[in-house]
């Protein structure tokens, strides 16, 4: 009988530990090695030895540095995707602890050892015994973890159903390593005729408020995007500030009606996404003079529930609009009650008419030229490339100015949800079912992760066909350094669910995990499910 690596609660706990040990921070030498060590365990598999093309490191085959393992029934079409991500955040707030950082055990006795240090919330933690401390431990290695232990018992019981592992980098950036694997998932979609039943993320489950106890499943991911303005006022000396008009006040107008504005939030059965706040703001004078600054750039994050690019373009300019109307009003009041003409009135575009109008003056050679000189620097992330694309043509048509030119920067994850359909619904009371039973554990269904994840890359709707249009044509680096494969996210349909692990303080110094959640329920609840999702299989058959 072939024995299980992973299949005890102590047995995941020390692969757990082994996962955090590799600090694949993202953007970092770590983050690109880790795939290295989960390919060298898994290929020590007989399965995998037996079939190395169901074992896919991405970086080997000119991917990103994804990795991928699947398990192939031998009649099954009907396959469950498990998604996770491996990079994690920095760990500079860990302080006089950051040497210990990802190691979990050593860092879990430091922290009992000076628990008297810590707010008395995680002091309870600490002195419960149940929670493991470490950068990773909850954000998302433990999700890794179990989807590991669930690929092997699938293996190894021969589960009717095709089982793949999806495991990438970059979901705490940009999600270069999901938006690569779209393709590799069409890709084996076809080579095993594979039927994908569900889509099935381990984001840790995310509190709803303070002291917020309860454990959660999501039926879809939350999503985020964000636009921009580019403020191009007219310079002038502080002597005589009406001569021009600065960015910085042309700014303020802005920033004080879009900052936390409720037209750019949405509810959706009863859950409401955050407010928008402001990213980045500043101004784009590189040096002390006493010119005025007439460049400055902001952006904003928006979540999203339902709407697609398009309506939160839309809805965003409006308020552009409303906004600089005001502006015009207090500039041009000014203007009067000092005697003087001004510089006349701000006006409005897109970056997509920005672009227009530099071809129509300057010739499209000239304005490829401008954006690849931008684009391909490497000392520049994809948000200044944005920026400054859109400052290098708004510098080159000043005749434009003042003007405010909306535009969006990366990243851009769309909202995903589940259909409510009959069988959909009988997974999740089947789960509350049995989770209740099993453990005395209630669950709480939620239509959206409220934590962002690589969800959002799959099982992409539209019901226009068009609804993206806005974010190419508006997004200065679209298709050069920055990507959304919309049309392979649109082919990857099937219900989505975020089952994960309790933890608290993501991203923080005492971020940590309840191990008997990560280690003993969860994985209950996700074995169980999949059995249930092979009988509903079996009795749709």
């Amino acid at each position: 009988m072939t024995v299980q690596h992973y299949g005890t609660p102590e047995q995941r706990r020390k692969l757990l530990t082994d996962l955090v040990a590799i600090p694949s921070i993202s953007e970092s030498e770590g983050e690109t090695h880790f795939p290295d060590a989960v390919y060298s365990l898994l290929s020590q598999w007989e399965y995998f030895k037996t079939n190395p093309s169901h074992l896919h490191h991405g970086a080997r085959t000119g991917d990103e540095a994804f990795l991928s393992a699947h398990y192939k029934h031998t009649s099954a079409t009907e396959t469950i995707v498990l998604i996770s991500h491996f990079d994690v955040v920095g760990v500079e707030e860990y302080g006089e602890y950051e040497s210990l950082a990802f190691r979990v055990d050593e860092l879990t006795e430091a922290f009992v050892r000076d628990a008297e240090q810590f707010h008395p919330s995680v002091q309870k933690d600490i002195q419960s015994g149940e929670y493991l401390f470490g950068r990773g431990t909850m954000d998302m290695k433990a999700g890794l973890t179990i989807h590991i232990s669930i690929l092997e018992k699938a293996i190894i019981n021969r589960w009717p159903i095709n089982i793949v592992l999806l495991t990438v980098p970059d979901e705490e950036v940009n999600s270069t390593g999901m938006r690569a694997a779209v393709g590799y998932l069409n890709r084996i979609k076809e080579e095993y005729n594979f039927s994908y039943t569900l889509f099935l993320n381990s984001e840790p489950v995310f509190t709803q408020k303070p002291d917020d106890d309860n454990y959660y499943i999501y039926s879809g991911s939350i999503g985020k995007i964000m636009p921009g303005l580019l403020f191009y006022g007219k310079e002038t000396h502080v002597g005589e500030p009406l001569a021009g008009i600065s960015s910085n006040y042309m700014a303020s107008f802005l920033m004080n009606h879009l900052e936390l504005n409720q037209r750019l939030r949405e509810t959706v059965f009863e859950e409401k996404t955050p407010l928008p706040v402001s990213l980045y703001q500043k101004d784009l004078k590189q040096e002390y003079s006493v010119k005025t600054p007439y460049r400055s750039a902001a952006l904003f994050n928006v979540f999203l529930f339902k709407r697609s690019a398009n309506e939160v373009f839309d809805i965003f300019q409006q308020e552009v609009h409303t906004a600089t109307e005001r502006l015009n009003d207090a500039y041009r009041t000014l203007c009067n009650d000092e005697g003087v003409q001004g510089v006349g009135n701000v006006q409005v575009l897109d970056y997509e008419q920005l672009e227009s109008y530099a071809i129509q003056r300057h010739g499209e050679t000239k304005v490829a030229e401008w954006k690849k000189e931008i684009h391909t620097r490497t000392d520049l992330d994809d948000r200044e490339k944005s920026i400054l694309t859109a400052d290098k043509l708004a510098r080159h048509c000043n005749d434009l100015s003042p003007a405010i030119i909306s535009f969006f920067a990366p990243p851009y994850y769309p909202a995903v949800s589940s259909k409510r359909t009959v069988q959909f619904d009988a997974w999740i009371d089947f789960i509350k079912t049995e989770s209740q039973r099993a453990h005395q554990l209630p669950v709480k269904n939620i239509q959206y992760f409220n934590g962002i994840s690589d969800l959002s890359y799959v099982a992409y709707r539209d019901a226009g066909g068009d609804g993206w249009r806005a974010y190419e044509a508006n997004t200065p680096v679209f298709g050069t350094s920055y990507t959304i494969p919309f049309h392979g996210m649109s082919q990857l349909q099937g219900p989505v669910l975020n089952i994960g692990p309790r933890g608290k303080d993501a991203h923080k110094k005492t971020e940590r995990l309840h191990a008997h959640s990560a280690f003993v329920e969860v994985p209950f609840i996700i074995e169980r499910l999949i059995e249930k999702v092979i009988e509903c299989n079996a009795y749709n058959h």
